[in-house]
């Protein structure tokens, strides 16, 4: 199955871009779209598969790339979902620094449009993340301070995502905490 690229305009960043774009309805069309190929890739094996990060959230402005969770039962499971990621044009970065996690990226000339994670659905960074986007599909006063500390990171690191995700660290920390 291959991507339908018309659509696609204006998603995607370079590894080294902060770039924030408005929220868009077009968004959830394309984690669908998504979704869709990465279940029939998956074949028989049970995934859940979540849009997640600000592009999920109505109203939230956002790094213009669709964030992905995919959930399994265990993580041992995983190495069989590798070779038909890759078949669809996934990249697979390991853990990449989050133990657990098996990271993807799917990139077109070079700009990343899709960020996949992969962990196990009784996991601490499941949970996580599928809190974080429900507090802040749930509480407009807090996203948006939320949207605040992303325009004000993206103003300070352009050039830099590493400290743009130091500095949303802390916030989102904060969300965890206060649940």
């Amino acid at each position: 199955m291959t991507i339908e690229m018309d659509h696609w305009d204006g998603i995607g960043l370079t590894s080294s871009e902060v770039l924030l774009a408005d929220w868009s309805a077009q968004w959830p069309a394309l984690f669908d779209e998504e979704a869709s190929r990465i279940r029939e890739a998956c074949g028989e094996s049970p995934v859940l598969i979540e849009h997640i990060g600000s592009t999920s959230v109505p109203g939230a402005c956002s790094r213009p790339m669709i964030d992905i969770m995919i959930g399994i039962e265990h993580l041992r499971d995983s190495g069989c979902l590798i070779e038909p990621l890759k078949q669809i044009g996934y990249r697979c970065h390991g853990e990449n620094g989050v133990p657990g996690r098996r990271h993807f990226t799917r990139s077109i000339d070079r700009r990343c449009l899709v960020n996949l994670q992969l962990f196990q659905l009784d996991s601490e960074h499941w949970s996580r993340s599928m809190t974080l986007r429900d507090r802040l599909r749930s509480d407009q006063e807090l996203l948006g301070r939320y949207m605040e500390l992303k325009k004000e990171l993206q103003a300070r690191f352009p050039d830099n995502p590493d400290e743009y995700q130091v500095g949303k660290a802390a916030f989102e920390e904060a969300i965890h905490a206060d649940r």
